[in-house]
């Protein structure tokens, strides 16, 4: 169903040479965006916060909730802040969302780990063990990240 407004200024049509052009200009803009190299404060940001937070369960229970909703937080800010230096988000092809996806599931396997074995069997050192790997996986991914993208002209 077409409503007033659309009916009465019907949008331009482009000639195949505006088209053309459209197309170049932005596979110019996204070259450009997959080009542009990640700054290193990112990855070590971005690890070391991604490490406080299964630590912060050993805290006392106030102050390691603190702790670890302020690393979420500080997750946040730090990819709200490459978003508007950069543009963008991630250059992720298909390589590169693969390797995400199962970069989150290991992390979140090993906090779950983590958890059975402070829970059940008294072991906290697991929580240590998660905290590493997930900082040196958050540093590798984002280091991943940061090179150009394969599929970038």
């Amino acid at each position: 169903m077409e409503t007033q407004a659309s009916s009465q200024n019907p949008a331009p049509r482009l000639s195949r040479e505006e088209a053309a052009a459209a197309l170049r200009q932005v596979e110019q803009v996204q070259a450009t965006l997959h080009a542009t190299p990640m700054p290193m404060w990112y990855p070590a940001t971005i690890a070391l916060l991604s490490a406080a937070a299964p630590l912060s369960v050993l805290l006392p229970q106030p102050t390691g909730a603190v702790v670890s909703l302020a690393s979420i937080a500080g997750i946040m800010v730090a990819m709200r802040v490459f978003f508007n230096r950069f543009g963008i988000v991630s250059r992720g092809d298909r390589r590169q969302v693969v390797v995400m996806a199962l970069a989150g599931l290991l992390l979140v396997g090993l906090m779950a780990a983590a958890a059975v074995l402070d829970v059940r069997y008294g072991q906290a050192w697991g929580w240590g063990i998660s905290a590493a790997v997930n900082a040196v996986a958050m540093f590798a991914l984002t280091i991943y990240c940061r090179r150009p993208s394969r599929t970038s002209a």
